[in-house]
């Protein structure tokens, strides 16, 4: 394996779940606006575009009630979150 491919494979579970989190919302075709509106609609009230994006690049663990709340959001599991 090359320096590089090892910079690019998560290597921890917030990369993970981030990598994870930004698929799901891509193969959803939705924008972070999008999701963070579903959120709020789910009751996560403070979620926001910056949410979103913050998540996706690792720089905010959500709770595992969020988790579970992306999993509905994105129209997907837990498990295919983790």
């Amino acid at each position: 394996m090359n320096v590089h491919t090892r910079a690019m494979a998560p290597s921890t579970y917030a990369d993970v779940l981030a990598r994870n989190i930004r698929a799901a919302r891509s193969r959803a075709d939705l924008g972070q606006e999008s999701l963070a509106a579903r959120m709020r609609n789910l009751g996560y009230d403070a979620w926001i575009r910056q949410t979103v994006g913050s998540t996706e690049r690792g720089r905010r663990r959500p709770t595992a009630e969020e988790v579970f709340g992306l999993a509905l959001a994105l129209e997907t599991t837990v498990p295919r979150l983790m």
